[in-house]
């Protein structure tokens, strides 16, 4: 086996933000002044995403990755947020990705056209919606994510909760600035600790480990006003626990993404 696993298809520079945090169903007192993010041009931001399944052979080592990432994230305080969607198209391989969806199989085609690729694959990891490669290619990640935190900030981009969230979903609020016209804002919610035991397909006998798994996705438009609330419902078997919401302001058209935040739904604070 490759590197990667290809499937045909026919056929900007990423801008930066800035973040901070409210919580509006909680007093400003009895705020921990740790869940507030400095509103600080210099620093930039990298939204790593990943094309993954559990049917390709080649995609464990960057599921692995992926991981390190976010770890590596969490120690040092880097704003890098990382989401892993898993595609459908290796189920005819003989084992049926679990968190698999047609819809993440479609985000991956569109990011085709536009960053002319001319194929669709599994592992391919993608930074601030403009760079891509082999997503096991950890030395290439984390020289685009380098890159990508050294950018200038642009666009702001503030969270918070409506208020707590409960057990059939959450409503998120958002407030962006100087967006792109055309600009949309993707809500995910992700849930890492997730493991399988594959018994079917190319990893066959392996026990895999995710973080970070979509488990609800969502594109909304921007107005002119740039605020507005998103209201998602979560799945069932969802372990709230172990997820947080990644919000995304994206340019439709280029794919860069010029902006990203989250938040912890246990704790209401930037999950970094």
């Amino acid at each position: 086996m490759t590197s990667s696993r290809r499937l045909f298809i026919g056929a900007g520079i990423a801008l930066t933000i800035a973040v901070s945090f409210w919580l509006p169903w909680s007093s400003t007192s009895g705020q921990d002044k740790d869940s507030k993010i400095p509103n600080d041009p210099a620093t930039g931001f990298a939204l790593v995403e990943l094309f993954t399944s559990e049917g390709c052979s080649s995609c464990p080592p960057a599921d692995a990755v992926l991981a390190d990432l976010v770890q590596d994230a969490k120690k040092n305080n880097r704003r890098v947020y990382c989401i892993a969607f898993p595609v459908d198209y290796w189920n005819k391989l003989g084992w049926t990705e679990p968190h698999g969806d047609a819809l993440h199989t479609k985000r991956q085609q569109e990011y085709s056209k536009v960053l002319r690729t001319e194929q669709i694959y599994t592992p391919q990891m993608i930074v601030n919606g403009t760079e891509e490669f082999v997503g096991s290619n950890k030395a290439k990640a984390q020289k685009s994510i380098g890159v990508a935190l050294d950018q200038k900030v642009a666009t702001t981009l503030t969270l918070g909760l409506e208020k707590p969230p409960g057990a059939g979903g959450v409503t998120i609020a958002y407030d962006i600035g100087s967006a792109p016209k055309t600009a949309v804002l993707n809500v995910a919610v992700v849930e890492s600790g997730l493991v399988s035991k594959v018994t079917r397909g190319e990893n066959a006998g392996q026990t895999l480990a995710h973080e970070n798994v979509v488990r609800v996705f969502t594109t909304v438009a921007i107005d002119r006003t740039g605020k507005g609330t998103v209201e998602l419902k979560f799945p069932d078997g969802l372990d709230r626990k172990k997820s947080q919401v990644i919000a995304y302001v994206q340019n439709p058209e280029t794919k860069a993404i010029v902006g990203a935040s989250s938040i912890d739904l246990n704790t209401g604070k930037c999950s970094r």
